[in-house]
């Protein structure tokens, strides 16, 4: 079980992380039916080649529960990879924007820009 401000923080890394390590040009093109974790491709100098998926979020967000809008926050739970969308099984952005779709524009507008202060 976890708590909004726990998902939020959750969020929040992963954001950052994919800023860093997302390449500027397909972070650009992202719109609000943008598959972010499909579409940002890594910036390709890294120590070690891995995923951004597994580089960014800082585990997965399941529940027994289908992930959908308006779900109570406390059925989820943050657990280790794999990341699954078929199974349920969303990086923290990916779960937060199936919850709050409303968010989701604001949250990929923060991707797009040079902005570094961010609040959820």
């Amino acid at each position: 079980m976890i708590t909004i401000q726990e998902l939020k923080k959750l969020v929040k890394h992963e954001l950052d992380w994919l800023k860093y390590y997302g390449l500027r040009e397909t972070r650009q093109k992202l719109t609000v039916d943008s598959e972010i974790c499909d579409e940002i491709v890594s910036i390709g100098y890294t120590k070690r080649v891995i995923p951004l998926d597994q580089r960014c979020a800082a585990g997965i967000i399941t529940s027994d529960e289908k992930i959908a809008p308006g779900i109570d926050i406390g059925k989820l739970e943050n657990v280790y990879f794999p990341h699954d969308r078929e199974n349920n099984r969303y990086t923290p952005l990916e779960a937060y924007m199936v919850i709050f779709p409303d968010d989701k524009e604001r949250l990929i507008e923060y991707l797009k820009t040079k902005q570094q202060r961010f609040k959820l």
